[in-house]
């Protein structure tokens, strides 16, 4: 048996949590719609008692979801180019960061931080544009 266990206050990449929900659509609104109304005209009665109510309810809503829209999905790991190892630090120490003002200031950090490495990437990506074409304009003379 193999149990992976992280100590809160570990600095390794903790696992994501799987995204609960669905992508909603605007294109499936309408199939959406559809699919939950029929849900509802063909429910069975239920009794008076509120819980019962909202607990049918939240269920149709589910069920309209899970069969007209897709499920959301962890991001691509090849998706964000400009990620590097002081992203990943400031993300784990933002999502383990107790909630209250060390949670704020470790979000924040997180945003200037992502905010300072994106403008990095693309400085470095521009440069490299530029160079690119003074070195066509040299090979072409």
């Amino acid at each position: 048996m193999t149990l992976t266990f992280y100590p809160i206050t570990s600095l390794h990449l903790i696992p994501p949590l799987a995204p609960a929900g669905y992508n909603a659509d605007p294109k499936l609104k309408e199939d959406w719609q559809k699919t939950f109304k029929d849900l509802v005209n063909n429910r069975q009665p239920t009794p008076d008692d509120l819980n019962t109510l909202i607990t049918d309810f939240d269920s149709l809503i589910q069920t309209a979801c899970k069969a007209t829209l897709k499920p959301q999905r962890n991001p691509h790991p090849k998706g964000a180019k400009w990620w590097t190892d002081k992203c990943t630090h400031l993300h784990t120490t933002a999502r383990s960061a107790p909630p209250g003002p060390a949670c704020k200031t470790a979000s924040k950090a997180l945003k200037l931080g992502i905010a300072h490495v994106k403008h990095s990437w693309a400085h470095d990506k521009l440069h490299q544009a530029v160079d690119a074409q003074d070195i066509w304009s040299l090979a072409k003379v």
